[in-house]
């Protein structure tokens, strides 16, 4: 992806083009969108900032309690979430449900169980017989 992104500003990089070399990237076709809607997909595609500029800290644990959920569908989001769990991070495979792991039967229960937990973390202890 680091040459896509190099190009992001780039305005002699036709949407069309920038579209393609993303998709290239991502291992897909590139849609076929209306110009309008390409327009304004490929714009907010641009104006992302790479998820290696986030400067995660190897050395250091993740601030807070972090739950990655993926559908092992794709090696990049797969790594992610291995680099995310050596710092911390929980995670979980949702297979069936492509790129919209949200989607899956009880991936909500997953996310809820999770914030649950993280909150009893977090939040403050009550006095005994409050």
């Amino acid at each position: 992806m680091q040459p896509v992104f190099a190009v992001s500003n780039d305005p002699s990089v036709p949407t069309r083009d920038f579209s393609s070399r993303f998709a290239a990237a991502m291992g897909s076709a590139p849609p076929d969108l209306p110009d309008e809607l390409l327009e304004a997909n490929v714009a907010r595609l641009r104006a992302m900032k790479p998820p290696w500029g986030s400067a995660l800290n190897p050395d250091v644990p993740l601030p807070v309690p972090t739950l990655v959920l993926t559908g092992d569908w794709n090696p990049l989001y797969e790594e992610t979430a291995l680099a995310l769990t050596d710092l911390g991070a929980a995670h979980e495979h949702l297979v069936g449900f492509g790129h919209r792991v949200q989607d899956q039967p009880g991936a909500l229960d997953r996310m809820i169980r999770h914030w649950d937990s993280s909150t009893a973390l977090t939040r403050p202890c009550a006095k005994p017989g409050a």
